[in-house]
């Protein structure tokens, strides 16, 4: 096959396009990761699922507290039937310091994000992909250590029930994001080798090959796939599914319905309504 390649002119911003470069696939990976620590978010919160947790009785999610629940017409269906809520609970119902740990991932994705922003104005240092690299890593590495010790507390006796239901049911979304760690980083590579050698001068040409390009669109398929699976194996497309105006919608039943807006609204309301998007450290 003719190597073919993807070629730019590059004149003395060959650096300001190598970060535009980098921080594209930067938001790009970003965004499902934020969502899987959101549904991690809502494991801790509510272990026993929405209706059964203990915070469900504290914010007493049940018909006689109707107050959210006319807000919208994809509102949960736990506010439109009483929750058969547990009598006895264990001392991680109150919640866990893994807690705080992705709530710290979910700080560090809000701060790359904000100096990932792409404009006209990437000179600014925090703006540089080296900056954006090294937040990804620290992203990476965190998460690494999130998994290190969930599973530490599967050799607790009394803990082990609980945590080994989170790591079951969030595995497969750690292996993928690893993965996916593991292709941008290769792919940021390529694409300062390709700088380097193809930005010495003014008039040079910034050569990305074809199959380089082939592997960026793998990447970028691969976190879109990821993105829809993730969000169609959810606790909340299963409440969005139970919802009577979409019963009888066939397409609930095909994986392209998590990229609907009707979804999409469903999901914010959802977060906001759990008290998910207002989690903090």
């Amino acid at each position: 096959m003719t190597q073919e390649s993807f070629t730019v002119l590059l004149t003395k911003e060959n650096e300001q396009l190598l970060n535009k470069l980098v921080l594209q696939i930067t938001l790009k990976l970003q965004k499902p990761i934020m969502e899987f620590m959101d549904i991690l978010i809502e494991s801790f919160m509510y272990p026993r699922g929405v209706e059964a947790s203990l915070l469900s009785k504290i914010l007493n999610y049940t018909d006689n507290n109707p107050k959210e629940a006319k807000t919208d017409k994809l509102m949960l269906s736990i506010t439109r039937k009483q929750a058969s809520l547990c009598e006895k609970y264990e001392c991680n119902d109150l919640g866990n310091f893994s807690l705080l740990e992705i709530l710290h991932i979910k700080k560090l994705l809000l701060e790359s994000g904000k100096n990932t922003a792409y404009d006209d104005s990437l000179e600014k240092k925090d703006k540089s992909y080296s900056t954006v690299k090294k937040s990804m890593d620290k992203i990476h590495i965190a998460i690494v250590y999130l998994l290190r010790n969930l599973s530490t507390y599967l050799e607790i006796p009394t803990c082990f029930s609980f945590f080994k239901k989170i790591l079951h049911d969030n595995m497969g979304n750690f292996e993928t994001c690893f993965k996916l760690f593991k292709l941008y980083n290769v792919i940021v590579d390529l694409l300062i080798d390709a700088a380097n050698r193809g930005g010495v001068n003014n008039s040079a040409l910034f050569q990305v090959t074809n199959d380089d390009l082939e592997l960026i669109e793998s990447f970028s398929k691969d976190i879109s796939l990821w993105m829809e699976t993730m969000l169609f194996n959810s606790t909340a497309f299963q409440d969005y599914k139970e919802q009577d105006i979409f019963a009888s919608n066939s397409v609930c039943k095909s994986v392209s319905v998590v990229l609907t807006e009707s979804f999409e609204k469903f999901l914010t309301s959802r977060k906001q309504l759990l008290r998910i998007s207002a989690r903090t450290i």
